[in-house]
């Protein structure tokens, strides 16, 4: 039975509703690939497609810091102060703790008022709600004016997830390679992983 026959039944009673969802299902079996794709219009397609993973960024930033550690060029244990000058002299925390989510550096970095003004000014392009509260990116200044003025105790946090945590981590990433993130981490994944296919930010693929 191919694998759309076998798939659709369980995907249509998994969901029903796909108003602001795509689904992508691949299989590779002794060379041979068979695609299903659903969009939110319920239509199918065997094309390939290029389409947003979202948080997984964060995976390939935690592998090229271990890379940069194995190379001698980062070590676990650094403050983010020895990457990024000209801070206050206070606590910071370390590169481990930034990657693993224990810096105390939290989910929501912004007061009430100041998160649901970057969230509308992030959506405005598809309206003031749109499904991904996280589009858009953390300027330099605001980030280093956080960096600053938050201030934490020399101590392994509760784990929270954080996107602060590791916009920090991949800016840091950038001073240690010498070029902007995106560039950095698209010659990571192209080059040194392999995935072709792969890429951070809006980049066009050939």
């Amino acid at each position: 039975m191919e694998i759309r026959q076998a798939a659709e039944p369980v995907i249509r009673k998994l969901y029903p509703k796909t108003s602001h969802m795509e689904l992508t299902l691949g299989i590779l079996q002794n060379g041979n690939t068979q695609i299903i794709h659903l969009d939110p219009q319920q239509n199918e397609s065997d094309e390939t497609l290029t389409y947003p993973v979202g948080s997984i960024c964060k995976t390939f930033t935690a592998s090229l810091l271990a890379k940069y550690v194995s190379e001698g060029k980062a070590d676990l244990i650094d403050p983010l102060s020895a990457y990024i000058r000209g801070l206050p002299d206070q606590y910071y925390p370390s590169l481990r703790r930034l990657a693993v989510h224990s810096s105390g550096y939290g989910g929501k970095p912004f007061t009430t008022v100041e998160t649901l003004l970057r969230l509308a000014n992030m959506n405005k392009p598809d309206g003031l709600l749109h499904v991904n509260p996280f589009r858009g990116t953390l300027d330099e200044e605001v980030m280093l004016k956080l960096i600053r003025e938050t201030k934490l105790q020399d101590k392994e946090y509760k784990f929270e997830y954080s996107n602060l945590a590791y916009g920090i981590l991949g800016y840091i990433l950038g001073i240690i390679g010498g070029e902007n993130y995106w560039d950095l981490m698209n010659d990571y994944a192209q080059n040194d992983l392999g995935l072709k296919d792969t890429m951070i930010g809006n980049v066009t693929l050939t």
